[in-house]
């Protein structure tokens, strides 16, 4: 690891992290450590705008817009019978446009969430969210797209009643960290994962069943989150 690698590592990520990555690259493929950083943020009170270095428009797209925004979605990797199903099950897509395209699209649920990274279930309380498949696409990264979408979603679930966002990075994503910490989150937890050669999937450290927040669980959880803070939150 060169060493201005090494020094960037060892800022947002501490000795610890700085360890781990020395490992892994030894280890691997043999042995496989990960780590998985939970954050939040409180909600309940307004939240300044984070301004991107190019004009923006942000919206929340809903099922009858959908028509208009297949062609939209195709570069993010999400096809309009995945969108559907997504805004069927209560999920909210929200865009930022540069003019008429689409340049950034992350999704808002409260459902139960599997978290890939960790290999564990998110079970979500009255007035919690969590975001997922959040992008900024290529040709308009470097322009601080992502920071500021994130904290007009963050503005949208505040004005419609919701307390909290939780949501989780790769400890070794330090660019997703970074925009993590310029937006406030506070760091919550951490789960680590091993996967030895031989073994069908990692095994989670660090996840409690429920014992603390966030809720996490090794299967899914039984019981479902309410569907937000308010039962008239508008979806599109």
């Amino acid at each position: 690891m060169e060493i201005r690698r090494a020094l960037e590592v060892l800022r947002w990520e501490g000795a610890g992290g700085l360890l781990v990555r020395a490992l892994r690259k030894t280890l691997h493929p043999a042995l496989r450590i990960e780590r998985v950083r939970f954050f939040e943020n409180d909600l309940a009170r307004p939240l300044p705008p984070v301004p991107a270095r190019v004009a923006l428009v942000y919206r929340t797209v809903s099922r009858a817009d959908l028509p208009a925004f297949a062609d939209s979605f195709a570069p993010f990797g999400v096809g309009i019978a995945d969108a559907s199903e997504r805004l069927d099950l209560g999920d909210v897509a929200v865009v930022a446009l540069v003019g008429d395209e689409v340049a950034g699209l992350t999704w808002l649920t409260t459902r139960a969430t599997w978290v890939d990274e960790a290999g564990v279930w998110l079970r979500l309380g009255p007035g919690e969210a969590t975001g997922y498949a959040g992008s900024v696409l290529p040709a308009w990264r470097g322009y601080g797209i992502a920071p500021s979408l994130w904290r007009w979603a963050e503005q949208w679930l505040h004005a419609n009643g919701f307390v909290r966002i939780v949501e989780w990075i790769r400890a070794d994503n330090v660019q997703s960290v970074k925009t993590t910490r310029r937006l406030g989150r506070r760091p919550t937890r951490t789960v680590w994962t091993v996967w030895a050669l031989g073994m069908r999937r990692p095994l989670a450290l660090g996840v409690g069943d429920g014992q603390r927040s966030p809720a996490l669980f090794r299967r899914p959880p039984s019981a479902s989150p309410l569907a937000g803070a308010r039962a008239d939150v508008p979806r599109g």
